[in-house]
């Protein structure tokens, strides 16, 4: 069971991104830099506002949460979903409107108003993917997390996280390969969706923090069942990290397991590893 203290410091640090939405679109709506067209600034007002909102519901919940003496309320936040579908709605509205002052849809916005908005627009991802991981958790902590499961093709499925995640090890100057073993291999009945999850999840992690030159690969295991096996060279896989909580109750939920070894400055390996009967050479399971 993930601790309520865990909770409330997943909660506790959205705050620092949410602060900047506000003061970002607080920027443009207020026309600091110059005069903005009335439909950007009604959109950057109304991203202001959500952004209001979804600071007062953490604060609300957090301040619940450390007020309250009852012992019987420890894991009372990851079953008051509620409270994340709120935010998660809040932050659909607030990328929706900040996507039409980017993209420039009713005509061109000042290069000085850009770079804000393009700072906004990060931020409200990066609260989305977060409120998305809680969800997650916690209908995974809940076991209200349902499965898609069909025929899935590994290899395919390796090369969209690879895809997905590619962009950030750029950044980072990181190396991010799947090796040969992922060549011809058999399918995996499994949710496709959540195997992508999964992988983009340990590559995005090792890539972000692995260290410039380092080196990210992943490649399969069929030595027993079927395993994905990733590899990293520095020190980005860290399993108090809400996504990797996320991966490991996601193979899990699929009867598998998570493993991670950590070898002193060389870096880890983790191991998802499915049950044999998941490996798909001819009939489905029944």
């Amino acid at each position: 069971m993930i601790s309520e203290a865990f909770w409330l410091r997943e909660l506790g640090a959205l705050r620092s991104p949410v602060n900047d939405i506000i003061r970002l679109s607080e920027m443009i709506t207020s026309e600091r830099l110059g005069p903005v067209d009335p439909k950007y600034r009604e959109s950057s007002d109304y991203v202001h506002k959500c952004a209001l909102l979804f600071l007062e519901i953490i604060i609300q919940r957090v301040d619940d949460a450390s007020n309250s003496d009852s012992k019987n309320d420890l894991g009372r936040i990851p079953n008051d979903l509620s409270a994340l579908y709120d935010l998660r709605s809040a932050l659909n509205g607030m990328l929706g409107f900040s996507e039409i002052i980017m993209k420039e849809l009713f005509g061109p916005i000042e290069d000085g108003y850009r770079s804000y908005v393009e700072k906004l627009h990060a931020s409200g991802v990066f609260l989305l993917e977060t409120t998305s991981d809680m969800l997650d958790l916690a209908h995974l902590e809940t076991g209200n997390l349902d499965l898609d499961e069909r025929r899935v093709d590994v290899a395919k499925a390796v090369q969209e996280a690879l895809r997905i995640t590619m962009p950030t090890a750029a950044r980072r100057g990181v190396t991010l390969t799947g090796v040969s073993s992922t060549a011809n291999l058999p399918n995996l009945y499994c949710d496709q969706g959540r195997v992508r999850q999964m992988l983009v999840n340990l590559l995005s992690s090792a890539a972000k923090f692995d260290r410039t030159g380092g080196l990210v690969e992943v490649g399969t295991d069929l030595s027993d069942g079927f395993s994905f096996v990733i590899r990293e060279t520095g020190w980005g896989i860290q399993m108090d990290n809400l996504r990797l909580l996320v991966t490991k109750g996601l193979i899990e939920r699929h009867g598998g397991n998570f493993s991670m070894v950590s070898m002193s400055n060389s870096g880890n390996t983790v191991r998802l590893s499915f049950p044999p009967e998941r490996t798909l050479r001819d009939a489905l399971p029944p």
